[in-house]
């Protein structure tokens, strides 16, 4: 990670800016149960690229769930895995 990178990073955290957007993204993720980074950017009406970052985030944390073996097709016509809370089915109809 670029040294500019890390600094922007430490001063969202600081300002608990990365807290409330994963808490954000994790309280949409569990009003849709399954769905791909963009099914979840499209529930928050934020871009893809900010919301996969969470998402990431909020795996390593032991939040959620992903399964990169069922995909389904995003609206740029890329297949993306699934993401999911915990109890969940992680299971889309493609």
């Amino acid at each position: 990670m670029r040294q500019t990178s890390r600094i922007a990073y430490q001063s969202k955290m600081a300002n608990g800016s990365i807290l409330s957007d994963k808490e954000a993204v994790y309280k949409a993720l569990k009003k849709i149960r399954v769905g791909t980074q963009e099914d979840v950017a499209n529930a928050l009406k934020w871009p893809a690229s900010k919301v996969w970052r969470r998402l990431s985030e909020l795996l390593k944390d032991g939040k959620i769930n992903y399964r990169e073996d069922i995909k389904k097709r995003a609206g740029t016509g890329h297949f993306q895995g699934i993401w999911g809370i915990p109890g969940a089915t992680l299971k889309v109809a493609i």
